[in-house]
C-alpha cells in the first residue's frame, strides 16, 4: 500500500501493538502481592520474560512514520519507549527515541508550563542516556535546564544523581562530591554545619545499637519504596563512594552514618547494602575483623533480599577485602571481584569493573590461583569501551587493560609506555600543578603506583625507579588513605631493594633504610 492507505495501516498496527502492550503491563501489576513479599520479588523478576518489550518499540516505530498533528502523544509515546530502553540497558536506542520525543514537545508552547510532568520526565531520560553515553556537555546542560524549571528540589535528584555519576566517571570525584552533597542538603538528608560531634556521637550510639540487635532483626526491616527516601539513599551511596575514591574523609564519615540511621529508621532498599559495607570498612580501619566480617555478611545478604546487585559495586569490593584480610578462600574473594566486576559492567560504570578486575587477576597472581580461572574480563574489554565513552578517563581504563594483559600473558610489555603511566597532558606540559591539585593528584598516583607493581611483578625495576621517583614529588602528606601510603612504601622499598641488587648503587641502600627505619 502507498499513501494514505499505508499510513492508517501503520497506524493500526502500532495501536493495537501499543495496547497489547499496555494491557499486559497491567495484567503483570495485579498479579504482584505487596512490595517485598516473594511474591512481588518473584513477579518483579520475570515481568520482562511476561511482557514482549519489542511491542512498544514496534509501536513506537510505526506511529512515529505516520504524520500527526497530535504532538503532546508523540511525545509522551516516545518518552515511555526511551525510558524502557534506558531501563533496559540499551542507552542508544533510549536517546533515539527521546530525541523524537523532543522534537514533538518543541512545537508545544512553553511546555514547562503547561506539560511539566511530561517535560521534566522527558529531560530527565535524556539526561540521563547522554551522560550514560558520554556526551557530557549536552548532559550537563539538559542538567542545568531542569535545576533552572525545577517547582522543588525533589525534582532535580533523579539528573544530579546522573550528573554525580558521570562527574565520577570523568575522574572529576571532587567536583562529583560537591554535586550530591549540595543535592543531599536540599532535601535535608546531609547537614551543613556543625556536624562532627554529632556524627562521632551518633557512631557510638550506632555501635551500641548493632551490639543489641541481631543479623535477622535487620534483614527483616521493612524494604523501602517511597520515591523520596530511594532517591536519598542513592545520593548517600554516592557520596560514600567517590568521596572514599577521593579521600574525603569527613563527607565520607557523615554519609556513612546518614545512610546507616536512615536504614534503621526507614528500612532496606538496594543502596542500604552500601551502609553496612561503610560499617565494615569502619571496622577495617580499627582492624575488628570479625564486626568487619558481619557487616559485609550483612550488607551481601540484604543485596541479595532487594535484588540490588547493580548498584552494590562498594559492596563487592569490600566483601572481597574482608575475605582477603580474614584468610579466607581465594576462589571466594576472586568470586566476590568477579561478581563486581559483572555488576560494574552491566551498569555502564567502567573504572569500578577495571578495578574489581584488576584486583582480581592481581589476588590470583598472587596467591598462585590458576590465572586462567579468574574471569573473562579481556575478552570484553574492547566491547565495553565502544559501547561507552570514558572522556578524560579513558587513559586509566588502559592501564587497567594493559596491566592486565601482561600479567594474563596476552600483552607483551611495552616498557616506555609504562613508564608514563600517570602522566597526563596537564602534568607533563605544566598546564597545572598536580602537586597542589587534588583533582590531579589521585590519577597521578594511581598511574604511577600501577606502573609500580607491574614493574615489580615483572622484576623491571630501573622501571620502576622512573616511577618511583616521579611518585616522590607528589605530596603524600595530604593523602588520608593509609593503604596507598602503605602501598607506595611497601613497591618504593622493593623497588630500591631491587636496584641495588643491580647496581650495587649504596644511595637506594640509604633509600631503603630511611623508609624502614
Amino acid at each position: 500500500p502507498y499513501g494514505e492507505e499505508r499510513n492508517n495501516l501503520r497506524f493500526q498496527v502500532g495501536m493495537s501493538l501499543l495496547d497489547r502492550y499496555h494491557r499486559s503491563l497491567q495484567s503483570n501489576a495485579a498479579a504482584q502481592g505487596p512490595p517485598g513479599s516473594k511474591d512481588h520479588k518473584q513477579a518483579k523478576n520475570t515481568t520482562m520474560m511476561a511482557v514482549d518489550s519489542s511491542m512498544l518499540f514496534i509501536a513506537a516505530d510505526h506511529l512515529n512514520s505516520v504524520p500527526t498533528k497530535d504532538h503532546l502523544f508523540i511525545a509522551k509515546l516516545n518518552m515511555e519507549a526511551a525510558e524502557h530502553a534506558t531501563n533496559l540497558g540499551a542507552p542508544k536506542s533510549g536517546l533515539k527515541y527521546s530525541h523524537i520525543a523532543f522534537d514533538a514537545l518543541s512545537k508545544i508552547r512553553t511546555p514547562w508550563d503547561r506539560q511539566y510532568a511530561l517535560t521534566l520526565g522527558l529531560h530527565q531520560i535524556r539526561a540521563d542516556a547522554e551522560l550514560a553515553l558520554g556526551n557530557f556537555e549536552v548532559g550537563y546542560a539538559l542538567a542545568d535546564e531542569v535545576c533552572k524549571h525545577a517547582k522543588c528540589a525533589e525534582d532535580t535528584l533523579p539528573v544530579l544523581i546522573a550528573k554525580t555519576a558521570a562527574l565520577g566517571r570523568e575522574d572529576k570525584k571532587f567536583e562529583s562530591v560537591q554535586t550530591s552533597v549540595k543535592a543531599a542538603q536540599s532535601i535535608g538528608v546531609y547537614p551543613k554545619r556543625g556536624f562532627i560531634w554529632s556524627i562521632v556521637k551518633e557512631l557510638l550510639w550506632i555501635k551500641m545499637y548493632f551490639r543489641r540487635h541481631s543479623d535477622e532483626y535487620f534483614l527483616s526491616l521493612p524494604i523501602i519504596t517511597d520515591r523520596k527516601q530511594l532517591l536519598s539513599m542513592r545520593l548517600l551511596d554516592q557520596i560514600v563512594t567517590y568521596s572514599g575514591q577521593a579521600d574525603q574523609f569527613v563527607q565520607f564519615l557523615v554519609a556513612g552514618v546518614k545512610a546507616v540511621r536512615a536504614t534503621i529508621k526507614h528500612g532496606i532498599c538496594k543502596h542500604a547494602s552500601m551502609a553496612f559495607s561503610f560499617l565494615s570498612a569502619m571496622m577495617l580501619v580499627q582492624n575488628d575483623l570479625n564486626s568487619a566480617k558481619r557487616y559485609s555478611n550483612l550488607a551481601m545478604a540484604i543485596m541479595d533480599r532487594t535484588n540490588g546487585h547493580g548498584s552494590g559495586i562498594t559492596t563487592f569490593y569490600i566483601s572481597a577485602t574482608v575475605r582477603r584480610l580474614c584468610n579466607g578462600p581465594v576462589s571466594q574473594t576472586i568470586a566476590l571481584y568477579d561478581q563486581g566486576y559483572h555488576a560494574s559492567m552491566g551498569h555502564g560504570d567502567l573504572e569500578s569493573g577495571f578495578l574489581c578486575a584488576y584486583m582480581s587477576v592481581f589476588t590470583a597472581y598472587h596467591d598462585g590461583y590458576p590465572l586462567q580461572m579468574v574471569n573473562n574480563a579481556l575478552r570484553a574489554l574492547t566491547n565495553e569501551m565502544k559501547l561507552y565513552n570514558i572522556s578524560s578517563n579513558i587513559h586509566g581504563i588502559k592501564r587497567y587493560k594493559i596491566f592486565l594483559s601482561i600479567l594474563m600473558g596476552e600483552q607483551v610489555a611495552d616498557w616506555e609506555q609504562i613508564a608514563l603511566f600517570g602522566d597526563t597532558t596537564e602534568s607533563v606540559t605544566g598546564n597545572s600543578d598536580p602537586i597542589s591539585d587534588k583533582e590531579l593528584l589521585y590519577p597521578l598516583i594511581n598511574g604511577y603506583m600501577l606502573g609500580m607493581q607491574l614493574s615489580v611483578l615483572c622484576s623491571k625495576f630501573e622501571v620502576g625507579d622512573r616511577l618511583s621517583k616521579k611518585m616522590r614529588k607528589l605530596n603524600l602528606a595530604n593523602v588520608h588513605s593509609d593503604e596507598i601510603r602503605t602501598v607506595v612504601a611497601l613497591y618504593t622499598g622493593l623497588i630500591a631493594a631491587g636496584r641495588y641488587r643491580e647496581t650495587k648503587n649504596k644511595k637506594y641502600l640509604k633509600q631503603l633504610r630511611s623508609m624502614y627505619k
